[in-house]
């Protein structure tokens, strides 16, 4: 079953006005956008119930009207591919059953209406750019959602290193998303070279994931070559280096746990982590930004003992906000 929620006429639908300012910043003009919440529900559910629940805890009966089945307007509807975590069906499952209703599954999305004259191109870029995150989400033509994964049949893949050429191993690093230069690549085809295989794909997807940025920080600790000068490294020459030299006697663990303490009185300490997170946030911000919540809790309670915490930190950088859109990679 499908329900349809949306603002009703005479209330001012303020996400699909926030739809329609990002769609001018493409420099493309549209004369209204109106966003429908939809959701899916699968099992042996009886219509009136359903409406019930809904009216009771979900609906905003002053500035929001529902309908099972849907308003009947054409649209864009969106939702998350099959597999990908839908917080708030998960959340809405567990009331229904708590409501008594014989729920199997749910799954939500997004309809937008847009109104005004568009080009195949300019729509297009619209549903890119703005309408949803082909990383995490699609474009459901109708009803055809997928409540379950299709089941996974292991395959045994394996990656052809070891008669690589340079170009080659450029290659594999782009395609595969590794993010490794050539010299990592032809690090890791000398060491399968000395076992005498190729890696499989998990294998050099491992070793990419440990070699990241995000885990190892090769920025941070590569040496640096400088005007004829050579730099141990940023973190080592300019932040561990000091650090040792102040000496601080209030410091009471550096660089050696998952978070650093300091004392905070002759009883206790606070530690603190900081987590950027600024690439997987980039790329499916709600994840991302959550996963890296996820780390400096984690680490706090990870440091001697354990910590408890009381406060999140989540840096996230940003180009200027004036960035002209056809600057932005795509």
């Amino acid at each position: 079953m499908r329900i349809e929620i949306r603002t009703r006429e005479g209330f001012p639908d303020f996400l699909g006005l926030a739809v329609k300012e990002e769609i001018s910043l493409l420099g493309i003009e549209v004369r209204n956008v109106k966003l429908y919440e939809v959701y899916w529900i699968s099992g042996e559910v009886d219509e009136g119930e359903l409406e019930r629940v809904f009216k009771d805890y979900i609906l905003d009966p002053v500035e929001k009207e529902m309908k099972a089945g849907g308003f009947g307007e054409e649209g864009i509807t969106v939702t998350y591919h099959p597999g990908v975590m839908d917080p708030v069906a998960l959340t809405l499952k567990d009331l229904l059953v708590e409501c008594g209703i014989r729920v199997k599954d749910v799954k939500t999305g997004r309809k937008y209406i847009i109104e005004g004259e568009l080009s195949p191109g300019e729509l297009e870029r619209i549903k890119e750019k703005v309408l949803m995150n082909p990383t995490i989400e699609r474009e459901v033509k109708g009803d055809d959602v997928f409540f379950i994964p299709s089941p996974y049949a292991f395959k045994l893949i394996t990656v052809p290193l070891l008669n690589a050429s340079d170009e080659e191993l450029i290659r594999i690093s782009k395609e595969g998303m590794l993010s490794l230069s050539l010299e990592e690549m032809r690090k890791i085809k000398e060491y399968y070279k000395s076992l005498g295989r190729d890696p499989t794909d998990i294998e050099l997807e491992t070793i990419a994931q440990t070699w990241s940025e995000h885990c190892y920080h090769k920025t941070f600790k590569s040496p640096i070559e400088f005007e004829g000068k050579v730099i141990p490294g940023i973190f080592y020459e300019y932040i561990v280096k000091a650090t040792e030299e102040v000496n601080a006697p209030w410091c009471l663990l550096v660089f050696k746990d998952n978070a650093g303490a300091i004392a905070f009185d002759d009883e206790y300490a606070v530690t603190f982590k900081v987590e950027t997170h600024n690439h997987p946030s980039a790329l499916e911000p709600y994840g991302g930004a959550g996963t890296g919540i996820g780390g400096v809790i984690r680490d706090t309670m990870g440091t001697g003992l354990g910590a408890k915490p009381v406060a999140n930190t989540d840096v996230f950088c940003f180009a200027p906000l004036d960035t002209p859109p056809e600057a932005l990679p795509p």
